[in-house]
Parts: C-alpha cells; structure tokens; sequence
C-alpha cells in the first residue's frame, strides 16, 4: 500500500469557498484550518477590475489532490469576459499549480481511480444555427489532463453534438455527459462505456 495514500486518509480536510471568496480547507475534527488563495473576491467589497472567482474545489479519488476553478472577470464597456484556470493542490507536498490557462470551462470532475481530470469547454456561438439545429463541425469532446503526465487529451469524440458535464460512475467506467441541442446549455444525456469502447445517447 502507498504510504501517502495512508497519510492522506488519515487526515480529514473538507474543502470550500468561503465567504471572502478563497478556497480554504478545515478539519472540522480538531479545527485545524488552512488558506489555499488570498487573491479571490469578497463577497462584502466592492469589485476591482479585473477580479478572481475561486469555485468547485473538488478532491481526486484518493484525496491526494485538489482541483478549483479559477475565474478572471474582466468589466469591459458592453461586457464581462472570463478566463478560466485550474489550481491543483498538492496535500502532501502543500505545494499549489496552475493547469490550462485561458480556457473556459462547462464543467470538469475528476476520474475515479486516476489523476485524470475530465472537463468540456465553452461552446461556440456559432455552433448554434437554428433552434434545436447545430453545425457538427464545431461540437468539441470531453477533454482530459493527467495530473502524473502534465499530458492533455480527448477522453470522448464528439457525435454530432458539442459534449459537457462529465460525471463519472465510481468506478471510473462510464462518463455521463449532455449532447449540447439548446443555447441554454442542456441537451440529450449521452455516456461512454470505456470497457466496451461504445458511445450510447439516450436521445432524450
């Protein structure tokens, strides 16, 4: 058995944002507490420009690593743009890193059982052409980064439609995700079975 993996068993830190707006980490055991950011926004000041949102600290399988959404909003005259990030941090080495900057996230999860974080990226405007139409050639997949690698990769070919939201089953077999149909973001629940290499949709 991996000693780190003991050690971080052991431990029993719950992640969160809190309300000054930076992920923190408590053991609500012994109270014990720890900053992980300092530069995220309050919630009761007023908003510089450009601002930093931290959200969905979420814990790898193994509680070795945590991984956050990090968000640059900028005002501009007739908009907001956003540039997103992912902070991982190191437990046992407390120690933090930035992952694919300057992409814009739907949605990311860790899958079980790996280091691998699975994420979907902003649709295209352009891919919407009618209502419940969209142009295939700019639907994108579900993406993945290994932690242990620094590797980058496609988990899931898109099948006609732009793919977000990967959720994992526990076991780290199946991914659920929505086929992108409406501007409002939601679409048909699809999944893929990478035991058996095949693409199911519900259709619905």
């Amino acid at each position: 058995v991996d000693p780190n993996l003991l050690l971080t068993r052991s431990t029993n830190w719950v992640a969160f944002v809190g309300l000054d707006g930076n992920v923190q980490l408590v053991d609500p055991l012994n109270d014990d507490q720890k900053m992980l950011t300092k530069d995220g926004l309050s919630m009761n000041t007023t908003s510089p420009d450009p601002y930093i949102q931290y959200s969905n600290p979420t814990w790898s399988s193994d509680g070795l690593f945590l991984a956050f959404k990090k968000t640059i909003i900028t005002t501009l005259p007739d908009r907001q743009t956003y540039q997103d990030s992912l902070i991982v941090y190191k437990i046992n080495e407390d120690e933090s890193f930035e992952i694919l900057n300057g992409e814009t996230f739907t949605g990311f999860s860790w899958r079980p059982g790996t280091h691998v974080i699975s994420y979907s990226l902003m649709t295209d405007p352009n891919y919407f052409t009618a209502r419940g139409t969209v142009d295939e050639s700019l639907a994108k997949g579900i993406m993945g980064f290994d932690i242990d690698t620094m590797q980058s990769m496609e988990l899931v070919s898109p099948q006609g439609y732009n793919l977000v939201w990967p959720h994992w089953s526990p076991d780290g077999r199946f991914v659920g995700f929505d086929e992108i149909l409406y501007m409002e973001g939601r679409g048909n629940f699809a999944y893929y079975d990478f035991e058996d290499q095949e693409y199911i949709s519900w259709e619905r």
